[in-house]
């Protein structure tokens, strides 16, 4: 078990003050034992050295102790100050279960507000372990370097704080105490004293933050947690490490008689009766010097004594203290027993409450039997009266099917009518060219077929409304399984629905004579148009004829041209002029001519391309009402 090494202060009188250990342990008897047994003196020189215990205020818990007299590092030391003395327990002021605190991501902004820095570590980092920390740290320091080295692992630093070192946790920010906090401690303080990690203990605020004054940032150990700097070189003069009390200083022949003589002394055999001077030999340094390590090994055997001392009087303290927490403890127990029989009366009385309400459980299952058998007999009835309303729903049904057969009739009057149409479309199909005052009449009878298709639109959609109605009706007949008398309402409103679809009908049929006549005068326009074409053929006719002259009277002032031209040299100028002038007359003639019968036979193409589209619209027009109707019987809509 780690513990940080005290000596004491020679001089000062105050006894010494341990450290507290990070682990918590239950008192057992066993520790009960031990103290006795250091308090007695059995392992007072033992290299274990004296483990004492302190019960905490609320009397459950123990925090341990480890003194070892022994330890290397105060022999021989001349600095004789109290380390780790008024050094706080390694305890977070901060929950890590606060509610407040959020954890901030690597990427976000608010890192470097708060001079946070976040990066990958690599091979090469020169920080990935902390080269001076405790030894047995040191392996699995190299090998959590390894593993975010692999993993690419995110660390996070501050410059001001730990010396720059890094913590292989996350940030997380406090909302209610303005603080950021470590989730881990930096590797530094982790292998160094692990109280004085302040951004995981004590957390930073960012508007004021402390200074850090932890030790050992560059030096290795720290002066201040692990005593002297020095490297124990003059271990040899101090004794064995691991037994002090066995001196490797060698002992003068007469040290245990209790008085000291000379080492000289003794080498030659001496007369009593002669005088004789001591055997004359160089100074010997060495006798100085074993001199100087023995005097020094006892007093620091005093002063480890005095030290066993304090610690005996400490122990006995620590047995007082065990005294009044026996006495707690017994108090405890009665408090303990009392609570039994608190508690033993609770049943009781929670027994007396089940029993009753066990009764009230049983009146009310009592109550549901007969609410059960209420309910049979209303569902008995419930299906009575559905009986009725259902021989009232068939004779509903029975009027709904005769009036969609008078639908249906209606519906085929309608496609009659419709075949009509179709026939007088395909009389629209069969007519020829038309001109100007024919498209005139087209555009009018367009406008009376648009007013037919609209009359037929208004016929479909009252229809759709009569059917809508119908829908109503058999909804409400539906609703005569609740309420008879409403029945009789809603076949009265199905009869005047069924009379508005008769008046509407009726309305189609005029509607039909509408058309018959428009057809008529359909008729009577495609007569004219028929005239109007054979007047154009005959127009056409005569403008060819006049072509073909011009032709001919253009070929003959040809002929008469290439006759002049071979006879140029006896006419005169006048004469050329004369035959320039009849023949550009006769080509002016020819190409006026030839864009005339152009310009006709283009206004003929265009009388054609309309007359065409015009019995394509409503060749389309027609086909669709009728696919319309035709579809609409079928499924039963009319």
């Amino acid at each position: 078990m780690e513990a940080y090494l005290l000596r004491r202060d020679s001089s000062s009188s105050s006894s010494s003050v341990p450290v507290v250990n990070t682990t918590s342990e239950r008192q057992s008897p066993a520790t009960n034992e031990h103290l006795n047994s250091s308090k007695s003196g059995n392992g007072r020189d033992s290299p274990g050295g004296h483990t004492q215990s302190i019960l905490d205020s609320s009397f459950t818990m123990t925090e341990t102790f480890t003194i070892n007299p022994h330890s290397p590092r105060g022999i021989g030391n001349s600095d004789t100050s109290i380390i780790g003395a008024n050094v706080p327990p390694p305890i977070r002021t901060h929950p890590t279960d606060c509610q407040n605190c959020r954890t901030v991501d690597a990427n976000s902004p608010f890192l470097a507000r708060l001079g946070i820095k976040s990066y990958r570590p690599t091979a090469e980092f020169d920080k990935g372990v902390y080269p001076r920390s405790i030894p047995s740290l040191l392996g699995r320091q190299r090998v959590s370097f390894a593993q975010d080295v692999a993993k690419k692992a995110v660390w996070f630093s501050h410059p001001s704080f730990c010396g720059g070192w890094h913590t292989r946790g996350s940030i997380k920010y406090c909302d209610s105490a303005k603080r950021w906090f470590f989730t881990n401690m930096c590797i530094k303080h982790a292998g160094l004293s692990k109280y004085l990690c302040r951004p995981f203990h004590e957390g930073i605020d960012p508007d004021n933050p402390p200074v850090d004054d932890s030790p050992g940032d560059d030096k290795g150990y720290s002066p201040r947690v692990f005593g002297s700097k020095r490297k124990f070189d003059d271990r040899a003069l101090c004794g064995s490490l691991s037994s002090p009390s066995k001196s490797l200083t060698p002992t003068p022949a007469s040290s245990t008689s209790g008085t000291f003589t000379d080492p000289n002394q003794g080498a030659r055999p001496q007369n009593p009766g002669v005088v004789q001077t001591p055997t004359a030999m160089d100074d010997d340094t060495g006798s100085d010097f074993f001199q100087k390590a023995y005097f020094k090994i006892l007093e620091e055997k005093k002063a480890w004594r005095h030290q066993v001392s304090e610690l005996d009087g400490f122990n006995d303290r620590l047995n007082e203290r065990l005294g009044s927490l026996e006495a707690n403890k017994t108090q405890i127990t009665n408090i303990l027993k009392n609570e039994r029989t608190k508690h033993a009366q609770l049943i009781l009385s929670d027994a007396r409450k089940r029993k009753v309400l066990e009764d009230k459980i049983g009146d009310l299952e009592r109550r549901i039997g007969d609410l059960e058998n209420s309910k049979s007999q209303a569902e008995k009835r419930l299906s009575s009266e559905i009986d009725r309303h259902r021989k009232e729903s068939t004779i509903a049904d029975d009027t709904i099917q005769s009036l969609k057969i008078r639908m249906d009739e209606d519906s085929k009057k309608l496609i009659e009518s419709l075949r009509k149409e179709r026939e007088m479309r395909d009389l629209l199909e069969s007519t020829e060219k038309k001109t100007s005052p024919l498209q005139t009449s087209l555009q009018d009878i367009k406008l009376e077929h648009e007013k037919c298709r609209h009359l037929i639109e208004t016929a479909v959609i009252d229809r759709e409304a009569a059917q809508k109605m119908l829908g109503d009706a058999q909804s409400k007949i539906e609703e005569l399984c609740q309420v008879n008398e409403k029945a009789e309402e809603e076949r009265h409103e199905a009869a005047l629905s069924l009379w508005e679809a008769e008046t509407e009908l009726a309305s189609l049929r005029k509607g039909k004579q509408i058309a018959q006549t428009e057809k008529n005068e359909i008729q009577a326009s495609l007569e004219e148009a028929r005239s109007e074409v054979e007047r154009l053929r005959e127009n056409l006719d005569l403008a060819e004829k006049d072509r073909r002259q011009v032709q001919k009277s253009f070929e003959g002032v040809k002929i008469e041209l290439e006759k002049l031209k071979e006879t140029k040299g006896g006419m005169t100028e006048t004469e050329q002029r004369e035959l320039q002038t009849r023949y550009n007359n006769a080509t002016s003639e020819m190409l006026l001519l030839r864009e005339s019968l152009e310009d006709a036979l283009v206004e003929a193409k265009h009388v054609n391309a309309k007359r065409k589209r015009s019995n394509q619209y409503w060749s389309e027009g027609l086909l669709d009402l009728i696919t319309g109707f035709t579809e609409r019987s079928a499924t039963g809509e009319f």
